[in-house]
């Protein structure tokens, strides 16, 4: 599986050397996935969905409200490594958040791997133990655990998937419905 986290969170499965695309071309959209519910009234609740969460955005928003600063997600890489203890917490939240959403992926697709790509990639190579911690604490005992990785290819990961997935096609004509549908 590799799952995405730039401005939100995408998903893709491969299995034997195909993109699972699901009956309407829609399998992997686990950031919509509902992690928790915040009631705000009789009838309606406010939902806390994975991209909405553990996406850039909200990480550095959660960051400025601790420390009234604006700021890149390198700098808070960089204090996050250096203990700055708002970066810390942040740090402790999202990589909470994080582990829930790999849990959906690993509950609802089995991987044997999970890649971690897009502009968070760094960010998740610095938080990994604290997002091992939360797995390790909540999947199911027994259960197979996915081993996490980042990309090897950077923040053009995804374009690349894309490229290459379009050349195969070019060269496998079975793939062509696929690509139709």
């Amino acid at each position: 599986a590799l799952v995405s986290v730039s401005g939100g969170v995408g998903c893709g499965v491969v299995s034997e050397g195909r993109i699972i695309r699901g009956a309407h071309g829609l399998a992997g959209e686990m950031g919509h996935i509902v992690l928790d519910t915040r009631e705000s009234g009789a009838a309606s609740a406010a939902r806390i969905t994975w991209d909405r969460i553990a996406d850039k955005d909200s990480l550095l928003a959660a960051y400025r409200r601790r420390t009234e600063t604006r700021t890149s997600l390198k700098h808070l890489i960089d204090a996050q490594r250096a203990h700055e203890p708002a970066a810390l917490e942040v740090s402790t939240t999202w990589a909470k958040w994080m582990a829930y959403g790999l849990l959906s992926v690993i509950y609802a697709y089995d991987p044997d791997v999970i890649v971690i790509a897009g502009d968070m990639a760094e960010f998740f190579e610095v938080c990994e133990d604290l997002v091992q911690s939360h797995l390790s604490k909540t999947l199911i005992n027994g259960y197979p655990r996915a081993r996490l990785t980042t990309s090897s290819l950077g923040a053009n990961g995804c374009a690349i998937g894309a490229a290459a997935y379009m050349h195969r096609a070019m060269f496998d004509a079975t793939m062509i419905d696929d690509i139709a549908a």
